[in-house]
């Protein structure tokens, strides 16, 4: 699995175990009853990058992080939030 971008240097495996965003992407835009197309849509891309970031596949860069923030009417804090406590938890 890819190491999240915003993430260089720490452990893959620390990351893969940790992080959620893939979860917090794909919780959001259900609650928002939005497709991954029109996510997609939204943010410029195609619906195959966002399955890929919901499958943990690969994670959004920065840049992205924002716009799909954006997208989904949530700060970029509560797409990491979960990420940042398992952090913060060390």
């Amino acid at each position: 699995m890819a190491s999240p971008g915003w993430l260089i240097g720490f452990d893959t495996q620390e990351v893969s175990q940790g992080v959620n965003v893939s979860e917090e992407i794909r919780r959001i835009r259900t609650e928002r009853r939005m497709s991954q197309k029109q996510l997609a849509s939204r943010i410029g891309l195609n619906r195959l990058q966002v399955s890929r970031w919901e499958r943990g596949v690969t994670y959004p860069t920065l840049p992205h992080l924002v716009s799909l923030a954006e997208a989904l009417g949530v700060s970029t804090s509560t797409l990491l939030d979960s990420s940042l406590r398992y952090w913060s938890e060390d």
